[in-house]
């Protein structure tokens, strides 16, 4: 496949970044990538960081997916009025100013049959808007069994993102319960991004060679994913990690 895009995280506790300092990020691409953390309370907020990121780079396209926080408002399988008006707002936000997209969530709250339907509802009444919904994989709890994720995204229409870094530091990999690369090959027929770090450890720590990551790597880039965030607010870590991804691609494609 063309190279997949390689995107940016803008995190909540994070000021948001010079936006000269993200050109120079982007300088060996023709685009800036960001994938974006949503709240209600910070919308207009960074719709404005936004609109003035496109005023001030329109020599460069700008590529968008939005995020949310792993909290119960958020969480889309807590399956109560107060959740769904939270996300509908998110989703509305996506909707009228980007004309649709993707909001990556996250489920701490296992799944039942109930919610499995309403969850599906609230799906396809997303869809209708242009907004696509991603479950991402968390290093603990329910999502962290990839089996039962599958299951999930089959019966809701979810989409998924797979958070190396998560899978990394569950149990399932830490105990050889599943192998990393039947990973990406379970949720292939789902996944629309991934999220690229080492693992999970008091924050994310980012990679220092593909002992770790090289076959999940592998396997994303032979699906055809091509939406990867280095997941890595610090902008040295970025680019260190940036070019170590770089330089894996292009031994994919001399093989």
């Amino acid at each position: 496949m063309d190279n997949p895009i390689i995107a940016f995280p803008i995190k909540i506790n994070s000021s948001f970044p010079d936006i000269v300092a993200l050109s120079e990020l982007f300088s060996d691409f023709n685009y800036v990538a960001l994938e974006v953390t949503l709240t209600n309370s910070r919308l207009s907020r960074i719709k404005s960081y936004l609109n003035e990121i496109s005023r001030k780079l329109n020599d460069k396209p700008i590529y968008l997916r939005f995020h949310t926080l792993v909290k119960q408002e958020y969480d889309i399988f807590e399956d109560n009025e107060r959740t769904f008006l939270n996300l509908n707002c998110l989703i509305d936000f996506i909707s009228n100013n980007y004309g649709g997209g993707y909001l990556v969530l996250h489920s701490v709250k296992e799944p039942n049959e109930t919610t499995i339907q309403s969850v599906s509802e609230f799906v396809a009444q997303a869809k209708k808007k242009g907004v696509v919904l991603a479950l991402e994989n968390l290093r603990r709890g329910w999502s962290s069994d990839i089996i039962l994720m599958k299951k999930t995204l089959a019966e809701t229409g979810l989409k998924a993102v797979l958070d190396i870094g998560h899978l990394n530091s569950s149990d399932y990999i830490r105990f050889g319960r599943i192998e990393k690369h039947l990973a990406v090959e379970l949720l292939s027929p789902y996944l629309v991004g991934a999220h690229i770090y080492e693992h999970e450890d008091n924050g994310h720590i980012p990679i220092e060679d593909f002992f770790s990551i090289g076959e999940v790597l592998k396997s994303l880039y032979e699906s055809d994913i091509n939406w990867w965030v280095v997941e890595l607010e610090n902008i040295s870590e970025f680019q260190k990690t940036l070019r170590l991804v770089q330089s894996f691609i292009d031994s994919l494609k001399t093989r």
